[in-house]
């Protein structure tokens, strides 16, 4: 986010995968929070790496956009990332505005 890299060099970066901050990582540890003011047809997607590894963005985004609710566009961003290989566990979570 800070522009110190391109998506290109993230994607290879040493340090992709490293957590930062997480629930269940020893006391200390302050979470972030934002808030976001939403509107209607905004949604928000919150996922492991075994999606968006395995999903390009522009994907997601037509699979979210064209789903009639979170419930289906969940399922169809799994059975994606499963018909790409299924590398590595499949987290998705999906709120549409």
């Amino acid at each position: 986010d800070s522009g110190e890299l391109t998506l290109e060099q993230a994607e290879r970066h040493p340090y992709r995968n490293m957590v930062t901050r997480g629930i269940g990582i020893p006391e200390g540890t302050t979470p972030t929070f934002y808030d976001v003011e939403l509107t209607a047809g905004d949604a928000v997607l919150l996922a492991t790496d075994g999606l968006f590894k395995m999903v390009g963005d522009e994907e997601i985004e037509r699979i979210m956009a064209g789903a009639e609710n979170a419930e289906n566009a969940t399922a169809a961003l799994v059975e994606a990332a499963n018909a790409a290989g299924g590398m590595d566990n499949i987290g998705v979570a999906i709120y549409f505005a």
